[in-house]
């Protein structure tokens, strides 16, 4: 089950660090939001809403990103 953040509840530096890197590996790799959800099997609009630090996903969804951006699940929520 995917937990949204409400619109007062402040996101943790961990999130932060997800959305910033999801992000930047998607485009660095080339790929829309929509393209990645063809890899990963993600929803566009739960991409979309992880890089817009809204969501909080689960470790089958993280796992799910980091196998299509080609990176560990370590990288995506590392501090670059």
């Amino acid at each position: 089950m995917v937990r949204y953040l409400s619109r007062d509840e402040v996101a943790s530096p961990t999130l932060k660090h997800l959305a910033a890197n999801c992000r930047c590996l998607r485009i660095a790799r080339g790929l829309s939001q929509a393209e990645l959800s063809e890899l990963s099997g993600i929803a566009a609009s739960h991409i979309s809403n992880i890089e817009n630090v809204r969501a909080n996903p689960t470790i089958d969804s993280l796992e799910d990103l980091a196998s299509a951006l080609q990176v560990s699940v370590i990288a995506l929520l590392q501090e670059r």
